[in-house]
């Protein structure tokens, strides 16, 4: 009966300590920027996505990335666009662009991106009487 107990109590410590080992990133929004004008929009955002779906999207709309450590993530993205222009774009707390992106048709791409710890990274996106759907996945790379 010990042996289990010990060994139950060696194995709480582990995942404990896994755990605590292990990078999260946080992330907020979705935040909508001042003029925005759209039709049917339908977006769901949590801590390992964001996506959307609208009708002449036309304005910005961004959220914010967050990493406990420095951490390399992958982001995935899923842009369709049937009318007008999307733009992608992540910029760190100085302003500084880490990736840009102006889509007019449709592309799936994964692209890695360094984040520092406790730093705020904003991944924006623009409409421009945009018809379409974005899906963007963050994962933390092991």
């Amino acid at each position: 009966m010990k042996k289990l107990v010990l060994l139950f109590i060696v194995m709480v410590m582990t995942v404990v300590k896994m755990t605590a080992q292990e990078n999260t990133v946080k992330a907020t929004g979705l935040h909508f920027i001042q003029p925005v004008s759209d039709k049917q929009w339908i977006n769901h955002h949590n801590d390992k996505y964001s996506d959307a779906k609208y009708k002449e999207f036309t304005g910005q709309v961004y959220f914010t990335l967050t990493p406990d450590k420095n951490t390399d993530i992958d982001l995935r993205y899923d842009i369709a666009v049937k009318e007008g222009k999307l733009e992608m774009e992540v910029t760190d707390a100085d302003g500084n662009t880490l990736l840009e992106h102006t889509f007019t048709d449709s592309k799936k791409d994964t692209e890695t991106i360094t984040l520092a710890a406790n730093k705020e990274y904003k991944v924006t996106f623009k409409g421009k009487q945009a018809t379409g759907s974005y899906d963007c996945k963050w994962f933390v790379r092991k």
